[in-house]
């Protein structure tokens, strides 16, 4: 994944001299139509926006906008009437803000699978540098109500699938006899799982509303009939 560099124009952020403390990541879409790392990167360094992210995140890379530890202006108005389950927990300065490019006329839920990817690679790097947790990993919508990411929020499944690939690798036990592994999503049955069987997933997928869990022999199933294991 390529790393692009842009800095911000410095009336979209805050700059800090102290070390700031960072105990959340921040998910957001841009909605916008043909949106690329590189063009987000240079419209926040002309533009006067009062608005920032951290990160920009696309199909091919990542746009760098502003330090990490200087504060974008990417949370900080509540659209929930203080309703938002993070509300005044999360805030501008104790989170990172990463944004993913969107595509209006994509039909993968106005963001392509492969930004999605990106953005999950690129918090779980970020999770690792700050110390922070899956739980402290939370949409716009979590902190401030907004509906953003838009396809996150309207879809459960999506976000939860976004959710355990930070996660990955864990492993899963079945709660059902014969739970079905297959060749790939939709492809031939391979084998069936014994009840309790434990398996390590290595990533998460999405289809058709069906969250499978890929194994580390390539095998895939659903996580429907199976318990995450701390």
């Amino acid at each position: 994944m390529k790393i692009l560099e842009k800095l911000s124009n410095q009336f979209n952020y805050m700059k800090k001299k102290d070390k700031r403390k960072i105990e959340y990541i921040v998910e957001h879409y841009s909605a916008g139509t043909k949106d690329t790392t590189q063009n987000e990167l240079d419209y926040f360094a002309r533009e006067h926006v009062g608005a920032s992210a951290h990160d920009f995140v696309d199909d091919f890379s990542v746009g760098h906008s502003v330090p990490y530890n200087d504060v974008a202006y990417h949370c900080g108005v509540d659209y929930s009437k203080q309703k938002a389950p993070y509300w005044g927990k999360c805030t501008n300065y104790n989170s990172i803000g990463i944004e993913m490019c969107a595509l209006k006329d994509d039909k993968i839920l106005d963001l392509r699978n492969p930004t999605i990817k990106n953005a999950i690679i690129l918090t779980k790097q970020l999770m690792k540098t700050y110390k922070i947790d899956s739980d402290h990993v939370v949409r716009h919508y979590d902190v401030c109500g907004k509906n953003c990411p838009a396809p996150l929020v309207e879809d459960a499944a999506a976000w939860k699938c976004f959710k355990y690939n930070l996660q990955t690798p864990f492993k899963v036990k079945t709660t059902k006899e014969g739970v079905k592994a297959y060749s790939k999503i939709g492809g031939a049955i391979t084998q069936k799982f014994n009840l309790g069987k434990k398996i390590t997933v290595v990533e998460v997928y999405l289809q058709n509303g069906l969250l499978y869990g890929k194994g580390k022999n390539g095998n895939y199933f659903r996580l429907k009939n199976t318990e995450k294991l701390n």
